[in-house]
């Protein structure tokens, strides 16, 4: 499987560090979303099907970036809509050698991941993995966000917008096409933590310094409220 998916990446310039940083990116996920499976107990199939889906849930990227140079959804296609275009529509699922009986499961995840909610009417086993691969997904960005730095935040003289504002206070998701300013754009980042589907992820973030390591890229004052507020979060969860 891994072979396959390397074969498909360097067909695109894997000198392009967005290229490089996204294959990077699919690893890390595929690892937490193996680790967030046996976290929870769940049987070797699932654990199979979180490996498969962490691996190519991020396969409509590379496409993206070469052919509109972002990777910002509302500005280019939607990438996981896209994903599952290639795999499933165009068939590329089969060169995995992949049992057709988990297709849908693999889909329905890969589709659902980087939609705001998990659409509605899955089976149980299609909504486990959706869970397990958005929180795997989120982690690692965040894990970029705080450790590798690749991701580019900037500060902005405005406050964060008042619907933004709210969002965070009510523990809430921010929408891309809310985002107003620089400010906002951090706080879409910090709100993922509203949105980790498992206590395992909070757990795993906290033992991993994560929030402490973010904050302190960020070394700005005017975010310090809003992280006070993240680790009472995580604590109460917890």
């Amino acid at each position: 499987m891994k072979e396959i998916f390397d074969n498909y990446v360097k067909k695109y310039d894997i000198d392009d560090q967005k290229i490089k940083g996204k294959w990077e990116h699919s690893y890390r996920v595929m690892e937490k979303a193996i680790m967030l499976a046996k976290k929870l107990k769940l049987s070797e199939e699932d654990i199979y099907l979180a490996e498969v889906i962490g691996l190519l849930h991020d396969i409509g990227r590379f496409e993206q970036w070469t052919k509109f140079k972002t990777f910002v959804d509302l500005k280019s296609i939607d990438h996981g809509d896209y994903g599952c275009k290639l795999l499933f529509e165009d068939g590329f699922i089969e060169d995995f050698k992949i049992d057709s009986k988990y297709y849908k499961i693999i889909e329905k995840a890969i589709r659902n991941h980087n939609k705001p909610n998990i659409e509605e009417g899955l089976t149980e086993q299609e909504l486990l993995q959706a869970k397990i691969i958005r929180d795997a997904d989120k982690l690692d960005i965040l894990y970029i966000s705080a450790f590798l730095g690749s991701i580019s935040y900037s500060y902005s003289d405005e406050p964060v917008s008042k619907k933004i504002e709210e969002t965070f206070w009510n523990h809430g998701v921010v929408y891309t096409k809310d985002i107003e300013n620089a400010n906002d754009f951090v706080m879409r980042t910090l709100c993922f933590l509203f949105d980790f589907n498992y206590v395992e992820s909070l757990h795993y973030m906290k033992e991993n310094d994560y929030l402490e390591e973010f904050e302190k890229k960020l070394n700005n004052p005017l975010f310090r409220p809003y992280f006070e507020e993240l680790k009472q979060y995580i604590e109460k969860r917890i």
